[in-house]
C-alpha cells in the first residue's frame, strides 16, 4: 500500500511538472507560444501534434522509426549480388546476438516487450526463418539471462548440436549473423579486453565471434553480416574474404562466402522490419557512413588519448576549479588530452593520404588503413553525377550553390546522396592546421528511376570552409588562394577527381 501510494504521488508530481506537454501532446488542453524579445528571428520550427491517444502516438513513432531505419542502413559489401535476397528465402539467424539486437544505447530487445524481433520482423516481410536455431538462442538466453547488455555474449559454434546443425540445410538461401556492440554513458567499449581475448579492443571481433564467421562460412554459400553498433568497429575481415589474418592471434580465415554487410545501427523498437525489407529489396538501401572504419584502431592517433584518466596530485577541490567541471559524484577528478587536434576520423585519414602521397609520411597506406570512408555506401543500383552548370557564390545568403545531375544508371530504383568536400589553400609556414578536405555540404535525392536523373541542389555555408587561427587573428579565417570542390560519394573521393575535370572539380578563388 506504502509503494503504491509512493508511485501515485511521483506519477502525479510528473504528471503536473508536465502537465502542459502532456496535454498538447495528447490533443487536450490548450497550447500558447510566447515569443521572447527576439524570438522571431530564431530559426525554430513547431510542430502540432495531433494525436489524441498514447496509441495514435505509438504509430506515429514507429512510423518515424522505420523512415529513419529506411533512410539509414547502409550497405557495405554485396559481391556477386548477393543481395536483395529472393522474396520468401529461408534463412538462418546465427550467432545468440540475433535475440539482443541493438534498438538504442544499453537498450535489449529481449527484454522490452515493445521491441519487434528480427524474427519476427523479418517473418512479417515474406522470409522462413530457421526456427530450430533461434530456439536455441531462445533458451540459452533465458539460463543466462543475468548478463548485462553492453557485454560480448556469443556462443562457441563447437557447442552446436548435430540436430542445430542439420537444420541449416531447410534453411539455407543464407546465414544471416549479428554482430553486436551496445555502449553508452558509463559503458565506454574497453581498450583491452584482457589476456583472455589476446589484448584486443572490444571493439575489434572477439575469438567466439570470429569462429561463428568461420562457422557460418563453411556450412552456407552466402553469408550476410549485420554490424548493429553505434561505435566504428574493426571490419578489415569484411574487405580481406577468404585471406583474413586476425591481428591479435595470427590465426588465418576463409570468409571467402561472406557475401553481403550492412552497417544498421540501432533500429528502434519497430525497424526489424525495415531492415528486411531492404534485406529483400522493397527498400534500395541509401544510408551513408558517419565515421571512417580503420582497419586497426589502436593505429589511430586518437587512440593514444581515449580512457579515464584521473588527477592523482589532488585530493580536494579547494584551487582546481569548478566542481562540475572536474568532479563526478564520488569526489574524483578526471581528464582526457586532445592531443590530435582537428585531425580526428576522416580529417586525419584523408589528410594522412596526401601527405603520403607527396612523400611526407612514410609508411603510411590509405587502403590498407582504412576499411570504409567517411561518407560511404552502396545501393542496390549505380549513379553518375556532374555539375549541372558552373557553381557560384551567393553573397546574400554567404553560401556556395551547386546544382548537381544525377542519373539513375543501374537497373533498380534508388536514392543517391550528394556530397560536397572542399580542400582549402594551405601553408606548411602557417600556424593554421587544415585538413585536406572537409564536409561542407550534402544532400539526398529522391527515388530515381534506372535511366532518370534529378538536378539537386546543395548549398554550402562560407563558414563551413574557414580555419581557426588561435595565434595571430585569434577568430575563424578564410586564406588567399584556391578552394577545391569536389563532388563526391565519400571523403576520399578527392584522390581520383581531377582537378582540371569541371564535371567533377569547381575551384574558387
Amino acid at each position: 500500500m506504502v509503494a503504491c501510494l509512493i508511485l501515485t504521488a511521483a506519477a502525479q508530481i510528473g504528471m503536473n511538472m508536465y502537465s502542459g506537454a502532456m496535454d498538447s501532446f495528447f490533443g487536450s488542453g490548450e497550447t500558447k507560444l510566447v515569443s521572447t524579445d527576439g524570438g522571431k528571428e530564431m530559426d525554430a520550427e513547431y510542430y502540432d501534434y495531433s494525436c489524441s491517444t498514447a496509441e495514435e502516438a505509438k504509430e506515429l513513432s514507429a512510423k518515424v522509426n522505420n523512415e529513419v531505419v529506411g533512410e539509414g542502413v547502409t550497405l557495405l559489401k554485396n559481391e556477386d549480388n548477393a543481395l536483395p535476397l529472393a522474396e520468401g528465402a529461408k534463412i538462418t539467424f546465427l550467432g545468440v546476438n540475433a535475440l539482443h539486437y541493438v534498438i538504442g544505447p544499453a537498450n535489449d530487445p529481449y527484454n522490452n516487450e515493445n521491441a519487434v524481433s528480427l524474427k519476427d520482423g523479418f517473418e512479417a516481410a515474406g522470409y522462413s526463418v530457421n526456427p530450430t536455431v533461434w530456439d536455441y538462442y531462445d533458451r540459452y538466453s533465458e539460463i543466462n539471462s543475468s548478463y548485462t547488455f553492453d557485454e560480448l555474449m556469443e556462443i562457441d559454434p563447437a557447442q552446436y548440436s548435430t540436430e542445430l546443425t542439420d537444420s541449416y540445410k531447410d534453411y539455407s538461401d543464407a546465414a544471416v549473423v549479428v554482430l553486436r556492440r551496445s555502449t553508452g554513458e558509463g559503458t565506454d567499449p574497453s581498450k583491452d579486453m584482457g589476456a583472455a581475448e589476446n589484448n584486443r579492443t572490444k571493439l575489434s571481433l572477439s575469438a567466439t565471434e570470429l569462429e561463428l564467421l568461420s562457422h557460418a562460412c563453411q556450412n552456407f554459400n552466402k553469408v550476410v553480416v549485420l554490424v548493429m553498433s553505434p561505435n566504428t568497429m574493426e571490419l578489415g575481415f569484411l574487405s580481406d574474404g577468404s585471406n583474413y589474418t586476425d591481428p591479435y592471434t595470427g590465426k588465418t580465415y576463409d570468409f571467402g562466402n561472406i557475401k553481403a554487410a550492412l552497417w544498421a545501427g540501432g533500429l528502434g523498437l519497430s525497424g526489424a522490419q525495415t531492415l528486411a525489407e531492404i534485406l529483400n529489396g522493397t527498400i534500395n538501401p541509401s544510408g551513408r557512413l558517419v565515421d571512417t572504419y580503420a582497419r586497426d584502431l589502436k593505429a589511430d592517433p586518437t587512440y593514444q588519448n581515449v580512457g579515464l584518466y584521473e588527477y592523482t596530485n589532488t585530493t580536494t577541490q579547494e584551487g582546481v576549479g569548478n566542481t562540475e567541471e572536474f568532479y563526478c559524484s564520488t569526489g574524483q577528478a578526471f581528464t582526457v588530452e586532445y592531443e590530435e587536434g582537428i585531425y580526428v576520423g576522416y580529417r586525419y585519414y584523408e589528410t594522412a593520404a596526401y601527405e603520403a602521397s607527396v612523400g611526407n609520411y612514410e609508411g603510411f597506406d590509405y587502403d590498407k588503413a582504412v576499411i570504409y570512408p567517411f561518407g560511404y555506401g552502396l545501393s542496390y543500383t549505380t549513379f553518375d553525377m556532374e555539375y549541372e552548370g558552373t557553381p557560384f557564390f551567393d553573397e546574400e545568403t554567404d553560401e556556395f550553390v551547386f546544382n548537381v545531375k544525377v542519373t539513375n544508371t543501374g537497373k533498380t530504383a534508388g536514392k543517391q546522396v550528394v556530397q560536397i568536400h572542399c580542400n582549402a589553400p594551405y601553408s606548411y609556414d602557417s600556424s593554421v592546421e587544415k585538413a585536406q578536405v572537409v564536409l561542407c555540404g550534402f544532400a539526398k535525392t529522391g527515388g530515381i528511376e534506372p535511366g532518370e536523373s534529378e538536378e539537386i541542389e546543395v548549398r554550402a555555408d562560407r563558414d563551413y570552409i574557414t580555419s581557426y587561427d588561435y595565434k595571430d587573428a585569434k577568430c575563424y579565417i578564410l586564406d588567399e588562394g584556391d578552394y577545391n570542390f569536389y563532388l563526391s560519394d565519400n571523403s576520399h573521393s578527392w584522390f581520383d577527381i581531377d582537378e582540371k575535370d569541371a564535371s567533377k572539380c569547381y575551384t574558387y578563388q
